[in-house]
């Protein structure tokens, strides 16, 4: 079977906590970012914690993409992260880019996180 994996403007809008279409990379992308959130404020000792819940997050994606493989691009290439890494990367950097949107950070700092 062939599934369409989520769009990119589908994944920021999951990762800045509004999930449209119901798709569990899209959910698991709301609750990655939602963790990346958590911890730019955590208590030290909750870290690991939260870094196994983004594992588990990110596993469940890498086996929903083995139950469910989208059709390849013609032109994609082997890649060293699994998708649940990457999408975890972009759930952080996401989180990052309206954290920084929130402060009062340079022009230069804003350019960099966007």
């Amino acid at each position: 079977m062939t599934t369409q994996l989520p769009s990119k403007d589908l994944l920021l809008e999951a990762c800045s906590g509004l999930v449209i279409q119901p798709h569990p990379i899209l959910q698991a992308a709301y609750e990655l970012a939602s963790l990346h959130e958590a911890r730019r404020t955590a208590d030290p000792a909750t870290l690991s914690e939260i870094d196994s819940a983004r594992a588990r997050l990110a596993h469940e994606i890498d086996q929903w993409v083995i139950r469910e493989p989208p059709r390849p691009h013609a032109a994609a290439t082997l890649h060293t992260e699994t998708v649940g890494m990457v999408v975890d990367r972009i759930a952080r950097f996401s989180v990052d880019a309206h954290c920084t949107l929130d402060t009062a950070a340079s022009e230069a700092h804003l350019h960099y996180a966007w």
